[in-house]
């Protein structure tokens, strides 16, 4: 049971287990309480208190207010007292028995599915301590930056749930979404969207003018490159404008280009599971991601990424609305039964543009063929769609199956977590290495196993032993499946970003060409070829690879947006990159050092000292982190996570992170 419960967000209140208010007097007393909720489980020194709350008094005076405040907490909280912990010279809350709405909306904003974004949107009921003055120049700073930082993650929170939403409520969220920054020019565009999806152009055109007054007045800026477009497609302008765009799409500085028209695109859309079992949903979203994964590694066909299409998962879906919103010529739909032994799948493509159905087929077979009625229907769809055939690539297309289909099963289930991205990676690791045991030459699960180690490299800040160890079992592994599948895209992929890290360009550069080739439509992987070109140097490629991908990708994760932004920086398009960044604010743990970086650039100062300030308070919410403000040295940690090949890149990143007062 937890003894303390204390309500955070747009204002103060405490209650005990039963729901009974707990008046709690004073506002110093308040403030402190919070501030040891917020770092519960932690000693935090007197002295640090002291300064927060009490620094325009004497030092015994200060310690005097400081005894008084304790003890009057453990009158005003009762029988939860025993939360309070003072041992000598530190004080701490106990993290086990207090609970705050602040530890529960953090949570709740790391999951992915729409119910968990509701609940945390509700729960950010207004900025943290809301009405809560202390004049405490320390105190306020801190709050400040809290405040700030709660913002950012509440706007990525409501942007990422504005992609599970459609009717009014898209309306209704965007317009909060809004109020959290009126100046945030992607916000303005958000609402834009969520008004043309609700067949209310003119709404639309009227918030454009109203983005347009708000930055002219406030900021003395122009809308950007990207709200002018979209003001465009809603007028009806150019040739390819559109009244209603997709939800959840995020902004670009440059429009990604448009497939060529002799070059045929195609969406392959979740298929149904009708199997008796609801929990084999894994196993259907399996089969529909292979025949995604077949069909991409032709050149001369454009496919839309795995999460984009999944966006349609579970709804009802008018096929011409889809390919519109996706801009793709074909539609593939289908559905799934497993039964015992066996499975069925049925598959029809559709031409978008007439809704006819141009190819159907239906498979009853032994679950061990699954894998030769994918290759049929990548051979269907390929030869409706007048593609040259290339039996290179139809060889490629289909990775050597395992020799137990129980190997099969679990990388499945392990790719079904990686999908989810709400759970840990060390669940997807378990299922991957079940796979390895179940079949030791089953390239997919050492892949999918580096996958996992690569992860767990980048989190940032990592201790460098950490780091090191990580590297080498994404590395070991990677090589593996190599051994026994030369043309898994994932495991080149994998050994690009180790040999970036062992400063390797050559080596890096050859398994990055070769994972582009082996799939050139893998949109993750362009994604990621772009941040690694950046770093190693050659800007142009790396937006190049951007670009494509957000085409492939129409609902990219913000991930996308930043590493596009990474690339825009090292080209020198600063505003470009700054609006990118803004269209999709907190991807990474260091993105506001990138965005503190734009700005300076930019030369305002200011507002990228305010950045700064933003990064540097989340980096301090780690231990190596908090360890590098403390030796000063945040740009050389950002240095080393960033490990740009060529000294004028790095020169570049540094010296706008220095301008924006972010310590060496």
């Amino acid at each position: 049971m937890i003894p303390l419960h204390l309500k955070l967000l747009g204002g103060f209140s405490a209650s005990s287990p039963d729901g009974k208010a707990i008046e709690v007097s004073g506002k110093k007393n308040q403030a402190l309480l919070a501030y040891l909720a917020l770092n519960s489980g932690k000693k935090i020194p007197r002295e640090k208190l002291l300064g927060l709350l009490w620094s325009d008094r004497g030092d015994t005076q200060a310690r005097a207010s400081l005894r008084q405040a304790l003890a009057a907490l453990r009158h005003d909280l009762g029988k939860s007292a025993s939360a309070l912990i003072t041992d000598g010279d530190s004080v701490a809350l106990e993290a086990q028995v207090i609970a705050t709405d602040v530890r529960t909306f953090e949570r709740l904003i790391r999951g992915t599915s729409a119910e968990e974004l509701k609940e945390a949107a509700a729960l950010y009921e207004g900025e943290l301590l809301d009405g809560l003055e202390i004049r405490d120049p320390a105190f306020e700073e801190w709050l400040a930056q809290e405040r700030a930082r709660l913002r950012d993650v509440a706007i990525a929170a409501l942007t990422r749930l504005l992609g599970h939403l459609d009717g009014t409520e898209s309306i209704t969220l965007a317009q909060r979404l809004l109020a959290l920054d009126p100046l945030r020019e992607a916000s303005h565009r958000a609402l834009m969207r969520a008004y043309a999806a609700n067949n209310q152009r003119e709404q639309a055109l009227r918030q454009y003018q109203t983005c347009r007054d708000v930055l002219r007045r406030d900021l003395q800026v122009e809308p950007s490159k990207e709200t002018e477009a979209l003001r465009r497609r809603l007028s009806g302008d150019g040739d390819r404008a559109r009244a209603t765009l997709p939800q959840g799409r995020p902004g670009t500085a440059d429009q990604p280009p448009s497939p060529p028209s002799d070059m045929p695109s195609i969406a392959v859309l979740p298929f149904e599971n009708r199997s008796d079992d609801p929990q084999q949903s894994y196993f259907t979203d399996g089969v529909t991601e292979d025949i995604i994964t077949e069909l991409s590694r032709f050149r001369n066909m454009l496919v839309i990424a795995h999460n984009s299409s999944f966006a349609y998962k579970g709804k009802a879906m008018d096929i011409g609305a889809v390919a519109r919103e996706l801009g793709v010529q074909y539609v593939l739909e289908g559905s799934v039964r497993r039964a015992g032994p066996r499975v069925r799948i049925t598959a029809q493509l559709v031409e978008a543009t007439t809704g006819k159905h141009v190819w159907a087929e239906r498979y009853d077979r032994e679950l061990g063929d699954i894998f030769a009625v994918q290759d049929e229907i990548t051979r269907s769809i390929v030869g409706t769609m007048a593609v040259e055939l290339d039996e290179e690539s139809l060889k490629k297309a289909r990775q050597k199956p395992p020799e137990d289909l129980r190997a099969y099963d679990h990388w499945l289930r392990g790719k079904h977590i990686v999908y989810l991205m709400g759970k840990s990676i060390r669940n997807a690791r378990e299922h991957f290495e079940r796979a390895i045991a179940t079949d030791p030459c089953y390239a997919r699960g050492h892949s999918g196993l580096a996958q996992t180690y690569m992860w767990e490299a980048l989190e940032f800040p990592l201790p460098d032993e950490s780091r090191t160890a990580a590297w080498e079992k994404a590395f070991t592994c990677a090589k593996r499946a190599l051994d026994f599948e030369d043309g898994d895209h994932e495991a080149h992929l994998i050994l690009a970003w180790a040999y970036v890290y062992r400063r390797d360009r050559i080596l890096a550069r050859t398994h990055l060409e070769r994972a582009l080739l082996l799939n050139p439509n893998a949109t993750d992987a362009l994604a990621d070829a772009s941040y690694l070109f950046a770093i190693m140097g050659e800007a142009d490629r790396a937006i190049e690879c951007a670009q494509s991908a957000l085409r492939l990708n129409p609902r990219a994760p913000n991930w996308y947006m930043n590493y596009y932004s990474d690339a825009l920086l090292m080209a020198r398009r600063h505003e470009e990159a700054l609006q990118v960044r803004w269209s999709a604010p907190g991807a990474f743990i260091d993105s506001s050092f990138f965005e503190a970086a734009l700005l300076a650039h930019l030369g305002r100062i200011e507002e990228a000292r305010r950045a700064a300030s933003v990064g540097v308070a989340k980096l301090a919410t780690t231990p190596g982190g908090a360890l590098a403000i403390a030796e000063r040295r945040v740009v050389e940690l950002l240095l080393e996570n960033n490990p740009y090949f060529r000294p004028e890149d790095r020169d570049h990143f540094a010296s706008g992170m220095r301008l924006a007062g972010i310590p060496g």
